[in-house]
């Protein structure tokens, strides 16, 4: 279900007529959304994701989505059957192949701070095992903060009233105002030794 619906992006773009309805619904609000995705570098729509990973750092590991809502399950294998590449070997269903799979004794516990960022920490884990956590990240329906929503507004307006990159006076950039509503939720990491 979308976060807003066809009938307010229709009053926000002052459209009377369900005439525009399939542009709006199927193109310029998933474009929105998977440009704050992108700018914010969060999971906006809910989806599950596959994390495979060692815990060399101490038994904990940060998940790469945000916001995490649920871990949906944490197991380790005593192997994964990998490529040449280090990529893990998928069956055709898309999940990893693996040799036997072990659960006992395998202790999970996980935090998420006020920004839906996840740590996992896991005892009883050999460091050196692929561990694989399965979790679900992204806004749910009645979540998404209002900023957000204001900017998908502005981008949908922004993507209906450019139809093209360039016109024959202008470009067409993303608005100051989308990008400044999106700011606060973009997660930013910090590399170094």
């Amino acid at each position: 279900m979308p976060f807003i619906n066809t009938g307010l992006l229709r009053k926000h773009l002052r459209v009377s007529s369900t005439s525009e309805d399939e542009l709006i619904q199927d193109f310029y609000y998933p474009a929105a959304v998977q440009w704050i995705a992108d700018y914010t570098g969060r999971e906006i729509e809910q989806v599950q994701k596959v994390y495979i990973t060692t815990l060399a750092d101490g038994g904990e590991t940060t998940l790469p989505a945000y916001p995490v809502q649920t871990i949906d399950s944490v197991k380790h294998s005593q192997g994964v059957m990998l490529l040449e590449d280090g990529t893990p070997m998928l069956l055709e269903d898309g999940s990893p192949m693996r040799l036997e799979a072990v659960e006992e004794g395998l202790v999970p516990s996980f935090s998420v701070d006020d920004n839906g960022v996840a740590t996992v920490t896991v005892s009883g884990h050999d460091p050196s095992e692929l561990l694989t956590i399965e979790f679900t990240a992204g806004y749910a329906d009645d979540e998404l903060p209002a900023r957000l929503k204001q900017a998908i507004l502005f981008l949908v307006g922004h993507f209906f009233h450019n139809r093209s990159e360039v016109d024959s006076s202008k470009m067409a950039d993303v608005p100051e105002g989308a990008k400044r509503l999106c700011d606060p939720f973009r997660v930013r990491t910090f590399a170094g030794s």
